[in-house]
């Protein structure tokens, strides 16, 4: 069967299907708070009530590009950091200083 012969109920059936997930994907946003430290042992997260710590020996590597800050983790995940998240540049710089020499 050629994928334009399908019946509309298929076509129909994918379109709400993406209509409903759409939505559903700002239920994952976390409005809460957040603070982020950077240190000799790693990287600590906290949002709102929920705190996460990563050590260094979790992390890929990190890339700065411009604006943000991208910690790529071993797991595939990443944490993107925006540059206005640091006080000014000077801070930057000592973070990626401290994360370069683990």
């Amino acid at each position: 069967m050629r994928p334009w012969s399908r019946p509309p109920i298929v076509y129909a059936t994918l379109g709400s299907a993406a209509l409903i997930a759409f939505p559903l994907a700002f239920l994952a946003f976390k409005p809460q708070r957040r603070a982020l430290t950077i240190d000799y042992i790693g990287v600590q997260t906290i949002i709102g009530r929920k705190s996460r710590n990563i050590t260094w020996d979790k992390v890929a590597n990190i890339v700065d590009e411009g604006e943000h800050l991208y910690v790529n983790l071993k797991n595939g995940n990443a944490l993107i950091i925006t540059r206005r998240a640091f006080t000014c540049d000077q801070e930057l710089l000592a973070n990626n200083r401290v994360a370069l020499q683990r």
